[in-house]
């Protein structure tokens, strides 16, 4: 990546809290003059597939990240993570933990 090159290493589609398609991310991405962005959505990888194959393309370089979520005595904290293997089965098993837990606590808001 040159020097003068720009990245955006924090941003969301809607596979979590965004509102916009991995394409659409990645148009906006080369829309503002960006080289690389990594796609770190909340608690989820399934928009990485999804882009990955779009990235050369539009001439970005993407990495795969993530936001996860934690606590931290007693405080909730997000957690960035790049480069990560989602093939990995312990990262799966544990972001369909994460998100049957998510689920769970939004029905209980909606009760």
């Amino acid at each position: 990546m040159p020097a003068s090159a720009l990245a955006d290493l924090h941003l969301h589609t809607r596979f979590s809290d965004g509102i916009v398609s991995p394409q659409r991310v990645l148009e906006l991405a080369r829309q503002a003059g960006l080289s690389a962005l990594a796609i770190t959505d909340h608690d989820t990888m399934e928009a990485i597939p999804v882009a990955e194959p779009l990235a050369k393309p539009y001439g970005l370089e993407l990495i795969p990240g993530i936001e996860m979520s934690a606590s931290a005595e007693g405080l909730e904290v997000h957690v960035l993570g790049f480069f990560l293997d989602r093939t990995d089965t312990a990262l799966q098993r544990h972001l369909s933990e994460q998100k049957a837990r998510r689920v769970a606590r939004i029905e209980e808001m909606v009760k």
